[in-house]
């Protein structure tokens, strides 16, 4: 089984574990998320917070601690942005196991199109969107991990 991931012209046939382009294929995708965890769980170093050749990466700092992240950009609207998406969210599911359910967010007023979600584990919280940016011409499809939202 194959996946197919496209990016500015772009295509590129590789594992079914994997999703992005060029040199990520070298590494887990599973170990990558690992990685991130541990950033948002302050484990591990910073500059472990990224994933092969996303687009860009860095850590956020939130109220509750930080927050690593990485996004691919897009053509506006293209069918490939969407179908990353889907794979991101396959491959996510396969690193997290199956019986971790998969939690779509609420709608929200945004003037372009906007779709998320998230996994929640018992440390962390991995979200994933697409995001459709009129204004820059681009689709984008983000994660990040962040520590899992407190319950009082």
């Amino acid at each position: 089984m194959k996946s197919i991931w496209t990016r500015a012209g772009r295509l590129a046939v590789f594992p079914a574990l994997f999703f992005l382009p060029s040199q990520v294929f070298a590494e887990d995708i599973c170990a990558a998320l690992d990685r991130m965890v541990d950033v948002a769980l302050e484990r591990g170093s910073e500059a472990s917070a990224s994933i092969g050749d996303a687009e860009a990466c860095g850590v956020a700092l939130q109220a509750d601690g930080k927050a690593p992240y990485c996004y691919w950009s897009f053509p506006l609207r293209a069918q490939e942005a969407r179908s990353a998406f889907s794979r991101l969210e396959s491959d996510l599911r396969t690193c997290l196991g199956s019986g971790l359910p998969y939690l779509p967010d609420q709608d929200v007023n945004h003037p372009d199109s906007y779709t998320a979600g998230s996994f929640q584990t018992n440390e962390a919280e991995i979200a994933i969107s697409l995001k459709d940016k009129a204004a820059l011409n681009q689709t984008l499809v983000f994660l990040r991990v962040g520590q899992r939202p407190k319950t009082d």
